[in-house]
């Protein structure tokens, strides 16, 4: 950081490298910091950055833009809160206006003038999936991240990461490759929708930019994968069930389904497919005095730690565990079953659509 100067009084340890590293980094002379940031935001916003490469602005034609210097000043006097600088993007025109394709971000380059409106991109795997989960109304329900759940160990052994509620929070499971006794198979049914959109598992080693390109195996994932399976069942616990359930009409059904997933009206092609689908039945779907579903058991209470998973019966535990995650959430009972798996198709279409991968 040349020409940064720091006050002699600033730091409690002269001694301390990292404070030193700290303080420099967030000294008011130090232009670079809050406007490598602020690129960096405006790139996760936007889908594009002001300054490209977005990890090397040594390769960088230029960082002089009056644009990041607004938002770099905001920063600091902020104190450093993103979260008002990401209010002063999002309430901006240009991330407000529809999205433009990458030709036309090219063309604005080329022209030396900023794109005017955001990237058409897909979700990132951590938003592809968090949004399947709260489409269908479903907490994630996996198991502690950690391999001493009963915390018997200290933390200079063992870290714990937790119980996940958002797809961010988890991590490898790579443990359980050659010991069954520590896999966490509720884990790895949702880490295998991330890893195939270009997530990377390795905390320690995140990249800036991801492989986020279509594959094949993202489709094979989706229409095989456990995960797609769970969040299309019309279980209890299940938004999908509750808008079959409470609906007054098929029309209704219909329009609230599209408007809960792709966040739109049906077009009216897609009505009549859906209407088709869904009518016959309707009116009948209900059960009148339904059997309560089984509870499933928590998924939290995990008799198996590193303390125990070498004793044999630790084993045949988690090959149950993974049985029970293979079977899926149990159905709901207020539904006929034949309207109820059509509908789960219906559901399962729209979650697994294209439309439903790209930023709205």
């Amino acid at each position: 950081f040349p020409g940064v100067a720091l006050p002699d009084d600033i730091l409690r340890s002269n001694s301390d490298s990292r404070e030193q590293f700290a303080a420099i980094v967030t000294a008011v002379t130090n232009e670079r910091f809050p406007k490598v940031m602020v690129n960096r935001l405006w790139h996760r916003y936007m889908g594009w950055a002001v300054i490209e490469p977005v990890d090397d602005w040594t390769a960088a034609e230029s960082t002089d833009s009056p644009l990041l210097q607004y938002l770099a000043d905001h920063l600091v006097m902020s104190g450093y809160d993103w979260k008002h600088v990401a209010r002063l993007i999002l309430n901006s025109k240009v991330y407000q206006s529809k999205s433009i394709t990458d030709k036309a971000i090219s063309v604005a380059r080329e022209q030396s003038r900023l794109p005017l409106g955001p990237a058409r991109r897909r979700l990132s795997a951590e938003q592809f999936v968090d949004s399947l989960f709260t489409a269908a109304g479903k907490s994630l329900e996996v198991e502690p991240m950690t391999l001493d759940p009963e915390g018997r160990r200290p933390p200079e052994q063992f870290l714990h990461l937790g119980f996940p509620t958002r797809s961010w929070e988890l991590a490898s499971t790579s443990t359980d490759r050659d010991r069954p006794a520590l896999m966490m198979p509720a884990v790895q049914q949702v880490a295998d929708i991330l890893i195939a959109m270009g997530w990377r598992d390795s905390r320690p080693t995140p990249l800036t930019i991801r492989d986020e390109s279509a594959s094949p195996l993202q489709s094979l994932i989706l229409g095989n994968g456990l995960a797609s399976t769970r969040l299309a069942r019309l279980s209890d616990d299940s938004f999908f069930t509750k808008l079959a359930v409470e609906s007054q009409s098929v029309e209704q059904l219909v329009t609230d389904l599209y408007l809960t997933v792709l966040g739109r009206n049906p077009r009216d092609t897609e009505f009549e497919t859906m209407q088709s689908l869904l009518e016959p039945g309707f009116a009948s779907r209900r059960i009148t005095s339904p059997a309560a579903a089984p509870q499933r058991k928590s998924l939290k209470r995990n008799a198996v730690s590193w303390a125990n998973h070498l004793v044999s019966e630790a084993t045949t535990i988690k090959l149950a565990l993974e049985q029970e995650i293979l079977m899926g959430d149990t159905p709901t009972h207020s539904l006929e079953t034949d309207w109820r798996e059509r509908m789960e198709d219906a559901s399962w279409t729209l979650l697994t659509s294209p439309e439903f991968l790209f930023v709205p």
